[in-house]
């Protein structure tokens, strides 16, 4: 979840070998798995053995004919107020159309096209700064993405490479790449239906480099039951809510 990711980072404060990048209308992305649904996961973070629940994403997917409508809501459990990200894709090609996110650091709209036009407000410093950025290669919303990863072909030994486009004046602005190292089987235990075997999905992206996430994914139903993130120092673990 890349709103979560990016809060994480935000708290706390490689690439493969060479392959095929994809970009929106890839033949890789299996439609059968894109489906509308509303999940909940919850975040701790780990000291040691032990969890600590710091927090509840919710993520619903709504989808028609022609669009694919992505809201997630973080709820922290020492802030008062959310962080809400929407994004719209274009279906079936999943092309980026808007993303907006609001919270307690930034208020951001973007309007995506060959030029990405929209604004970003830095609630934390009262700037506010004019978005308008030519790109020349084709993407996807970087708060997506990981969504993405869910509906490719998984099997033992992929791996791939992902256009994103990321807006961060603090970090990177532009056209970057969020790189699957490795696909495997696997499977983990969930606190009510017990072991579960999952595609254990490594990634790594240009967003927050130093960073790692493994993304546990149900083969039969594509559902995300678990995603571990390491950040140097830390461990954290959203997991699903069954």
């Amino acid at each position: 979840m890349r709103i979560a990711l990016t809060l994480a980072i935000s708290i706390c404060c490689i690439d493969g070998f060479a392959q095929a990048v994809l970009v929106p209308g890839s033949s890789a992305i299996q439609q059968k798995w894109i489906t509308s649904d509303i999940t909940q996961m919850n975040w701790y973070v780990m000291k040691g053995n032990e969890r600590l629940l710091i927090g509840h994403v919710f993520t619903q997917f709504s989808k028609n004919d022609k669009q694919l409508l992505m809201i997630t809501t973080v709820k922290m459990q020492q802030f008062t107020t959310s962080w809400t990200d929407t994004t719209i894709a274009e279906l079936p090609s999943l092309k980026p159309v808007y993303h907006s996110s609001h919270n307690s650091q930034r208020d951001m709209a973007l309007n995506f096209g060959p030029v990405v036009t929209g604004y970003y407000y830095d609630l934390m410093k009262k700037e506010n700064a004019t978005v308008s950025d030519t790109t020349h290669s084709p993407y996807f919303d970087s708060n997506l993405y990981p969504a993405i990863i869910r509906w490719l072909p998984l099997k033992e030994g992929y791996n791939a490479s992902l256009a994103i486009y990321d807006y961060n004046p603090r970090g990177k602005v532009g056209v970057l790449k969020a790189t699957i190292q490795s696909v495997s089987q696997d499977s983990i235990m969930m606190p009510k239906s017990g072991k579960q075997h999952v595609w254990a999905v490594k990634v790594v992206d240009e967003i927050a480099e130093g960073s790692i996430s493994t993304y546990y994914i149900d083969p039969v139903t594509r559902r995300l039951l678990r995603q571990d993130i390491k950040i140097p120092g830390r461990l954290m673990v959203m997991e699903l809510e069954e």
